[in-house]
């Protein structure tokens, strides 16, 4: 569990999950400017990230990738640099009730992602 922690400067990802076995719950964190991604889950990792406010990092407020399957819910991303949440190389997951506005574009589903996105507010990308 990370919970209730602020996040930030890191000169890398705020918080990086990866492997198979791995699934962690992220809640109600303040993850902002880091260089790279606020929230980066890769390689079949899994989780519950909600609650948080992820923004201004350099590339996106969450990167899910290589089969990462995390549910984002409840989550406000705003002003990172790329996307909101950017999915690619067949990654899974869930989008709802998330608040996604002002980052150079709201998500990004690339290169066999399949996300399900529901109820969420995203605006002014």
């Amino acid at each position: 569990m990370i919970e209730e922690n602020t996040i930030f400067d890191n000169a890398g990802n705020g918080i990086s999950v990866s492997g198979a076995h791995c699934t962690v719950t992220v809640r109600t964190n303040d993850i902002h400017n880091n260089t790279q991604n606020g929230l980066m889950f890769l390689d079949n990792s899994a989780g519950i990230v909600e609650d948080n406010e992820c923004y201004g990092n350099g590339d996106s407020g969450a990167l899910i990738s290589r089969e990462a399957n995390p549910i984002l819910k409840n989550n406000r991303l705003h002003n990172n640099k790329k996307a909101g949440v950017s999915a690619h190389n067949d990654a899974l997951g869930s989008l709802e009730a998330n608040h996604i506005f002002e980052n150079e574009v709201g998500v990004a589903s690339l290169t066999g992602s399949e996300l399900e996105i529901t109820r969420n507010k995203i605006h002014d990308n």
